[in-house]
């Protein structure tokens, strides 16, 4: 097998199984978050700046809901920053923001200091989606690995590998619409010799999860709902301490990924209940999740990690910072 040395970073299981009031988040904003979200955008690093766009945005006509044209006068010294958030240079952010207007029909109008954006349904005849899914944001483990040997390649174990476990972080207290607030770990590439019996146990229950469904996507709530179904409990598989466990894998050496989640996605992501879930302070009406919704989720994540996870894989082991046994 396979295995990873270096480390993930730490945080703590965020488990909110009760309706969750929304906090911070723009009316207008989420809207335009919604609609870019559900917009067929082959370009990926387009889309991922109309994202940051969305967040930023303002309501160009008053009254109506949902929003019918939305946008904003974006400063060009604002876009190394936005840049930066986007995980790309200026210029490309820039060359990005020019190739939208070919992308999908709205109006950008570059000035000598400034860009004049606007967008929305009126301008495509649609109305805006209810969001898929979140984007993806990459970390490097923090301690590094030993050096691989220049050109070395991934394994398809290591790079293509046959699950991902998701568990969800505490939402951030500051951020845009999407946080950083989850963490991706391949259980088969953990060296369970060097981790703690906690976390041991969580990756046991995940392996038999996984082997049981054939899921490339588990969520920890996945987990811990099916041992309810089973009549069951974490304390029951060996005395698991479900929070110690997660606390120990972020600690291990087991290299892992950050997600960045709408704060709609990260409470489907760590929602582990048997009944519906209604969230409240959504649109100023309670909405039932529906299993579309996780659906949606699940398979947006998969469809990014899949792309994105051989490439980060290989950067780390380009730059001498993993390496492969």
């Amino acid at each position: 097998m396979d295995q990873l040395t270096g480390t993930g970073s730490r945080g703590r299981q965020f488990p909110d199984r009760k309706p969750y009031q929304f906090e911070g988040a723009d009316r207008v904003s989420r809207k335009a978050v919604e609609y870019v979200l559900g917009l067929q955008i082959a370009d990926l690093d387009a889309k991922r700046v109309f994202m940051v766009l969305a967040g930023l945005t303002e309501s160009s006509r008053l009254g109506e809901d949902p929003p019918q044209v939305m946008g904003l006068n974006l400063p060009d010294k604002d876009i190394p920053a936005l840049a930066a958030r986007a995980g790309m240079e200026p210029q490309e952010f820039r060359r990005l923001l020019r190739v939208l207007k070919s992308t999908v029909a709205m109006d950008v109008l570059e000035h000598a200091d400034s860009w004049e954006i606007v967008y929305g349904p009126a301008y495509t005849g649609t109305a805006p989606a209810a969001p898929p899914a979140p984007a993806v944001a990459a970390r490097t483990p923090s301690v590094p690995a030993p050096a691989a040997a220049p050109g070395r390649r991934a394994a398809p174990s290591v790079s293509r590998p046959r699950y991902w476990l998701i568990h969800a972080l505490p939402w951030p207290t500051e951020g845009g619409p999407v946080r950083e607030c989850a963490l991706a770990y391949v259980p088969p590439l953990v060296p369970r010799q060097m981790i703690e019996p906690d976390a041991a146990k969580v990756l046991r229950v995940a392996d038999a999860y996984q082997q049981q469904t054939g899921l490339q996507i588990v969520f920890f709530s996945d987990l811990t709902r099916w041992l309810d179904q089973q009549g069951r409990g974490w304390v029951d598989v060996d005395g698991a301490d479900w929070e110690r466990g997660l606390e120990q894998l972020q600690k291990a050496p087991a290299l892992s990924m950050y997600l960045g989640l709408s704060q709609f996605h990260h409470v489907l992501l760590a929602d582990a209940s048997r009944k519906s879930l209604v969230i409240y302070g959504m649109e100023d009406k309670p909405y039932e999740v529906t299993d579309q919704d996780r659906r949606q989720l699940r398979d947006f994540i998969h469809g990014t990690l899949t792309r994105d996870w051989p490439l980060y894989v290989q950067g780390l082991i380009d730059a001498g910072k993993l390496h492969t046994r």
